[in-house]
């Protein structure tokens, strides 16, 4: 399918219901050779979109309708098979707006969809801070601003690892030492990754990548003091004085209820929800 500029615009802003990072997918993909299979559907009030495409060395699809329907699980079905066919592969990434329940359900049982990490299916909210409705004022600005310090390496780990209790499973950033050693050495060379300090111990931290806040974490023993606010602050100003983007956003599995409260209250808009399904070794 060729997509017209009309098209192009339509299928780019239901895809954003999912978020902000598929909807650039389709637009960094759409009418090129990385293009796999398209389609819009329009039936009375109903409107829906598949896109798949290969980018990051797989397979990705998106499905995104303006209702919960079942009336199309056949032709998604049918869509996700000649994805894969003409993809060769066996394995992809299937993004749903997680307000199509029937159509989750549908895909988890027709492909045989396991949960990603044995547990959970993987989604998540996307909150955003608009440029122009973005304050950087905080009365909280006690904190020390520092860079990524290669000897400060184990303490980042640790408060990470203490810091990260809303997951399914237990966190292992130490045990990664040697790989996020490397990240965050890369991410300070982009100004990306800040660490802050209050009378000389370790409160909290970010990296971002781009426009995307990629993590926020306060020390257990420094939550709920107003921390959070301080270096999400940060990490937004930082966001909008390194790119021109209109908004900066960050992502809160469904299952984060403490985060997704602390954004709100913010003042982040949710931006969208996604709903991911890693379909792997499948065999029509």
């Amino acid at each position: 399918m060729k997509f017209e500029p009309t098209q192009i615009e339509f299928t780019a802003n239901q895809i954003g219901l999912i978020d902000s990072g598929e909807k650039g997918v389709f637009l960094e993909t759409v009418n090129t050779d990385k293009q796999i299979d398209a389609r819009i559907f329009h039936a009375n009030d109903i409107s829906g979109v598949y896109f798949s495409c290969a980018i990051f060395g797989g397979v990705r699809i998106s499905i995104v309708f303006n209702d919960d329907v079942d009336a199309y699980n056949a032709d998604l079905a049918a869509l996700v098979e000649s994805t894969l066919q003409k993809a060769v592969s066996s394995s992809c990434l299937i993004c749903v707006w997680n307000k199509n329940r029937k159509i989750i359900e549908f895909l988890k049982e027709k492909f045989k969809i396991q949960p990603y990490n044995g547990t959970h299916y993987y989604a998540s909210i996307e909150f955003i801070m608009r440029r122009d409705n973005f304050n950087v004022t905080n009365e909280n600005n006690t904190l020390d601003i520092r860079p990524y310090e290669e000897k400060h390496i184990d303490k980042y780990l640790m408060l990470l690892d203490c810091a990260m209790n809303f997951g399914s499973e237990p966190p292992n950033y130490m045990e990664n030492k040697e790989e996020h050693a490397k990240k965050f050495a890369k991410l300070a060379e982009d100004n990306s990754f800040e660490s802050f300090r209050k009378g000389g111990e370790l409160v909290g931290l970010y990296w971002r990548k781009n426009a995307e806040i990629d993590m926020i974490a306060v020390a257990s023993n420094h939550q709920r003091k107003g921390y959070g606010a301080t270096i999400l602050t940060r990490a937004i100003e930082m966001a909008f004085e390194n790119t021109t983007n209109d908004f900066a956003y960050l992502y809160a599995v469904d299952w984060n209820r403490k985060g997704q409260a602390f954004y709100r209250k913010y003042g982040m808009e949710e931006n969208g929800h996604s709903y991911l399904l890693y379909l792997k070794d499948y065999t029509a």
